[in-house]
C-alpha cells in the first residue's frame, strides 16, 4: 500500500498508513511526528524525484507489531481493527536507494550435486511476509 500510494503521490491516502501519533525520518530530514507533517515529507520527496519500491527483504511479527526491513525502509508497524499502521518509520526516498536492479534480478539458483539432500524448509522461510495489508 505504501508503494502505491507513493506511485499515486496520494497525500491522503498516505497519511492513512500511519498511525496518528507516528514518526518518521526520512533522508535529508529530521524527524517529523503525525500524519500531515509524514505525508507532507513524503510528497515532497516524491516530487523531488524520489521514489519508492516495497520490496521488503524481511518482515518479523510479534502479535500486534511488525518490523518491516527493505533496502529503502526499516519500519514498525501495529494491527489495528482497521488494518496495519505505520507506527515508526525509516525511509529513504532518494531516486537511487529506493530502485537498486541487483535487488529486483531474481537470485541465482545453487547448483548442488544429486547426493546433497534438498532444504526441508521453504524458499519463503528467510522472508516472513504479513497477512494483511501494508
Amino acid at each position: 500500500m505504501l508503494e502505491d500510494a507513493c506511485l499515486l503521490g496520494d497525500a491522503s491516502l498516505l497519511a492513512n498508513l500511519f498511525d496518528v501519533d507516528a514518526i518518521l525520518l526520512a533522508r535529508g530530514t529530521s524527524q517529523v511526528r503525525g500524519r500531515p507533517a509524514i505525508a507532507k515529507v513524503i510528497i515532497d520527496q516524491l516530487r523531488d524525484g524520489g521514489s519508492y519500491v516495497g520490496a521488503p527483504r524481511l518482515v518479523m511479527q510479534s502479535g500486534q507489531l511488525a518490523l518491516i526491513i527493505s533496502d529503502a525502509a526499516t519500519s514498525v508497524a501495529r494491527r489495528s481493527l482497521d488494518g496495519w499502521r505505520y507506527v515508526i518509520s525509516r525511509l529513504d526516498l532518494s531516486s537511487q536507494a529506493s530502485i537498486r536492479p541487483d535487488r529486483l534480478a531474481p537470485p541465482k539458483s545453487k547448483s548442488r550435486s544429486p547426493a546433497e539432500p534438498a532444504s526441508s524448509e521453504p524458499a519463503s522461510a528467510e522472508r516472513h511476509r504479513l497477512t494483511g495489508q501494508l
